[in-house]
């Protein structure tokens, strides 16, 4: 079984490979960089594969063997050997099959093992068998054309991880990478890959405890991956047409405009229906009421695939021509040969979450640590809510009911709406079933889970933590008025890098809490990015007494994950 992968939120690759050409003597040019008569890379797991046997095997059957250094480094003289080559490594239990269409870079690792499984398998055989038999290497290896489509979909379930590590350039066969634990190594680290059983199956997980977190892939071994291929441009033309279908219908967008895109079997998502669907993205298109003043572009991100549900994860991402953005996790699947939404089919939406707060105040920092369970119900269909935690059993308070008649007690949503919710100081991982009271019947939903809390150990040195730079003063004349021009680390876990923002109070009012900064440059997570905003003396007519400077960071692409926060206070 190959063990080991790619992780998604801890990563920078450098892979560059630089040949100089030596320079020309007299009138000539620079002379031809003669070719490698050498396969040479590196085999890992996350870790270096230490004194490791490395052995080649050529198209006609020629064998040879290297064995490799403490770094995982191997190098093999193939000048005598026909190409194109199969490789293997073997180290203790640990069996890894490359591929090398040409003598040069050829690395061994969990990827390149899932790659060359998945071709011989959809050969009708295995790549065991074919490295072990006899004579010359049949079926032939895959081309460097089949190699590159079969790496292409791979990424596709990584896409949305471009703003931590771009895969765009990175090769997983002959990209050159250290077995240092940092960049693709890193990566190797946080996901599991596993080849055995007959499936391919590629699963997030945390490399201190080995608890799967999320599900990237899950396939049969003969099922080739150019099929997903296949299904995502089918999802890319569901998308393209619903995005059309907005721009045109405009103020005008009804339930069933929309209807051809999604689920016939009783659609909901985020408790919405899909009457509220079409509200939600007219406000896109027509943010000032009836008259359309924006255009809507749509576009997916996958994240996984599940062969036995048929059914694709990826993040739908919205911006309008005035920038206004959101992103949120759907699934599709398929319904009488067409690939439509399937929304979550919960007729309220339901958040389970962990949230470690670091407040900076002028008297020194102090810790926030949240759980939170929160119901909102914009049907009108539930009386009651509470939770079933890993530590006990509690009630959810109703906070808001935008259905009471009492204006004062409407909620802060897009709908109308109903919203319960518990909080306290014990951000428990584990499961969170919620049961919901609808009329005299009691429905559970769930498990909703709690899989990892970060920032929880609270060391602000860690990286964990959006921790701001170059601001020295909680003075609030110090900086109000004028572009202040400051840094903030953005955690390397993060799914979307957030700007940073400020609440404006005036003593205990709030005046405005969304006042966003403006990045320089391009953001990107696991460094510091900056950022300038300008903090205003009065807002609105109102003298600003305080002024509160937050950071969120948090991932919306594994279930399960929580989030940090950062507070500076200007006072």
């Amino acid at each position: 079984m190959a063990k080991r992968n790619l992780v998604w939120m801890i990563l920078t690759i450098f892979s560059s490979i630089v040949i100089f050409g030596g320079c020309g003597d007299g009138g000539g040019g620079g002379g031809a960089v003669p070719p490698s008569t050498k396969l040479s890379g590196t085999a890992a797991v996350g870790e270096a594969l230490a004194n490791a046997e490395v052995m080649v095997k050529s198209i006609d059957g020629e064998t040879a063997t290297a064995v490799t250094d403490q770094d995982g480094k191997y190098t093999l003289d193939v000048a005598a050997m026909q190409s194109p080559f199969l490789l293997k490594v073997s180290y203790g239990n640990t069996v890894l099959f490359g591929v090398a269409n040409d003598p040069g870079i050829a690395n061994l690792h969990p990827f390149t093992d899932l790659l060359i499984q998945n071709w011989y398998a959809v050969q009708g055989t295995d790549v065991k068998t074919v490295f072990d038999a006899q004579g010359a290497i049949d079926p032939a290896p895959p081309t460097k054309t089949e190699l590159d489509t079969m790496q292409s979909v791979i990424k596709s379930l990584l896409s949305a991880l471009k703003p931590v590590f771009d895969f765009t350039d990175f090769d997983f066969v002959t990209s050159a990478f250290d077995a240092d634990g940092t960049g693709f190594d890193h990566m190797l680290e946080w996901i599991d890959v596993d080849t055995a059983a007959n499936t391919i199956s590629v699963s997030l997980v945390e490399p201190e405890t080995g608890t799967t977190l999320d599900e990237v892939l899950d396939l049969s071994a003969d099922n080739t991956l150019g099929s997903i291929t296949d299904i995502q441009n089918k999802i890319a033309a569901n998308v393209a047409q619903m995005q059309d279908t907005v721009n045109n219908k405009g103020c005008a967008l009804t339930d069933a405009n929309l209807a051809p895109y999604v689920t016939a079997n009783n659609f909901m998502f985020m408790g919405w229906d899909v009457s509220q669907m079409a509200e939600m993205f007219k406000y896109f298109v027509c943010p000032n009421g009836n008259t359309k003043t924006d255009n809507l572009t749509l576009s997916a991100e996958y994240l996984s695939y599940d062969q036995q549900s048929d059914i694709m994860g990826a993040k739908l991402r919205l911006e309008n021509s005035s920038g206004h953005r959101e992103g949120t996790v759907i699934r599709f699947g398929q319904e009488n040969g067409n690939w439509v939404w399937l929304g979550d089919g919960l007729p309220v939406e339901i958040g389970v979450r962990s949230k470690v707060k670091y407040h900076q105040r002028p008297a020194g920092p102090e810790f926030e640590d949240v759980r939170e369970v929160e119901v909102c119900d914009y049907q009108d269909l539930s009386t009651a809510a509470s939770v079933t935690a890993p530590d006990r059993d509690f009630p959810l308070s109703l906070i808001c009911d935008s259905f009471d008649g009492d204006p004062s007690n409407d909620c802060d949503e897009m709908f109308p709406a109903k919203c319960f919710q518990y909080k306290d100081n014990s951000p428990l991982k584990g499961d969170y079933q919620v049961h919901l009271n609808e009329g005299l019947a009691t429905t559970d939903y769930g498990p909703f889970p709690i899989k990892k809390v970060t920032g929880i150990d609270h060391d602000t040195q860690s990286n964990d933590f959006p921790l701001f730079q170059d601001i020295t003063t909680h003075t609030l004349s110090d900086v109000c008025g004028a572009p202040l021009t400051a840094k903030v680390y953005t955690p390397e876990w993060v799914s979307e890098v957030a700007k940073p923002y400020v609440s404006l109070w005036d003593g205990a009012t709030l005046l405005d809490d969304e006042l966003n900064a403006s990045w320089v440059g391009t953001p990107r997570p696991g460094q510091y990015n900056q950022f300038s905003v300008t903090i205003p003396c009065t807002y609105n007519g109102s003298t600003v007494t305080q002024a509160v400077l937050g950071q969120d960071a948090m991932t919306e692409l594994l279930e399960g994950w929580g989030m940090t926060a950062v507070y500076w206070y200007f006072e």
